[in-house]
């Protein structure tokens, strides 16, 4: 796979100057791979600002009748002309690396420093449940007009110039079978995007059923975006000293420290039952909450049916989360473990705070199997998350809602 490894020197610019600011005020360590990476963005920056942003084309479309019934008109010429704005194409990026190894602080901080009006930071999990609302919405509405993917990608672009997503994974078929046709759409009208991601693009749903029928669109996102390998040893996730919220092993104290936990978030000594609002309709009990806690078992959470607008819904809504019962995991409970970390993953996005008593400690919880490449690569990011989550930086963030 052809990748760029970034180890040319380039000019900086205003991306650069950002990046320093924020070293010199002790914000951030300095790190050259991550330097690399933003020389190397710098010519995508540039080229977003460059005006006009918008191309206009003109499509001549004629129509020709030679009769009505059984009598005949002639020829009668008509002409219809359809005016067209799409955005400037410009090359997108694809920035893949090792958790923690900094994406989504240069992702974010391209963002913030892009200064156009029309663009997006979303999580790809939030942005293809959207997709799925809005393509149910036009079957509804508008049964008749064809294939409703492409009509979403317009719809997004026509406010939309830059789409920057973090954690783009595919996982499910639902998805796969749609993002050729929804960003091919994208694309199309010019849209640009910025996307981080643990894996190459290669590897992305990588034992998904049919996943011949996905092939196509990898060759369109390398065709699309430059692939950047971000290079790093450093786990940025892992820095910083730790707090006890992960109470392993499983026994008595760990159940009786849980409670005492939430005692003192809470100031209650028991909880109430409460329903969140979750999508088209659906709700979401939970049994034992009291201001913004909520204290749940691992069965609840992810031994039953719940997917990603679920847990979404419950990281909005939650400043703090109890999770009691982690077990080991085990390749032979796949869907299990699969919920497990797209939670963590949600919980993680929002800055919840989370408390765990587990089987083991965090290293433990799975130690790979063979044939399991899929699991052993996404759980580690659920471990470095994991560690993340434990660390006073981490707690101390506020609660994204």
């Amino acid at each position: 796979m052809k990748c760029l490894r970034l180890y040319l020197t380039r000019n900086f610019g205003e991306l650069k100057q950002a990046y320093n600011k924020l070293v010199t005020e002790g914000k951030i360590t300095q790190d050259k791979c991550q330097e690399r990476v933003l020389s190397f963005l710098q010519p995508l920056y540039t080229e977003l600002h460059k005006s006009p942003q918008k191309t206009i084309t003109k499509t001549v479309e004629r129509t020709v009748e030679a009769k009505v019934g059984w009598f005949s008109k002639g020829n009668e010429v008509r002409e219809k002309v359809t005016t067209t704005e799409i955005w400037r194409p410009i090359k997108g990026t694809y920035l893949y690396g090792p958790p923690g190894c900094g994406k989504t602080f240069i992702m974010d901080m391209f963002y913030d420093t892009v200064s156009i009006q029309q663009k997006r930071r979303v999580h790809f999990n939030q942005f293809m449940l959207e997709v799925h609302e809005y393509i149910h919405k036009l079957n509804t509405n508008e049964p008749k007009k064809g294939d409703p993917v492409p009509r979403v990608g317009v719809n997004i672009s026509k406010d939309t110039r830059l789409l920057c997503f973090d954690e783009f994974q595919v996982t499910d078929i639902a998805d796969a079978m749609i993002l050729k046709r929804l960003f091919g759409s994208l694309w199309s009208q010019g849209v640009v995007v910025l996307a981080t991601s643990n894996r190459p693009p290669d590897d992305l749903y990588y034992n998904g059923l049919q996943r011949f029928l996905f092939l196509p669109f990898i060759d369109d996102l390398k065709h699309q975006c430059e692939i950047v390998d971000i290079e790093s040893v450093t786990d940025y996730r892992q820095v910083g000293e730790e707090v006890q919220t992960f109470i392993y092993p499983l026994n008595h104290e760990a159940e009786s420290k849980a409670y005492k936990i939430f005692t003192r978030i809470t100031g209650k000594e028991k909880g109430k039952t409460h329903t969140i609002s979750v999508m088209q309709g659906r709700q979401l009990t939970c049994r034992f909450t009291a201001d913004k806690c909520g204290m749940f078992s691992f069965s609840e959470l992810c031994d039953q049916p719940l997917g990603a607008a679920d847990y979404i819904a419950l990281a909005s809504y939650f400043t703090h989360v109890i999770i009691t019962g982690v077990p080991n995991f085990s390749i032979h409970k796949r869907d299990i473990m699969r919920r497990f970390i797209l939670l963590i993953d949600e919980l993680y996005n929002k800055k919840v705070k989370l408390i765990c008593t587990a089987d083991s400690s965090i290293e433990q919880l799975y130690s790979g199997e063979s044939g399991a490449y899929d699991e052993i690569f996404a759980f580690q990011r659920t471990v470095s998350r994991l560690m993340e989550m434990q660390t006073y930086e981490y707690q101390e963030t506020p609660h994204q809602a």
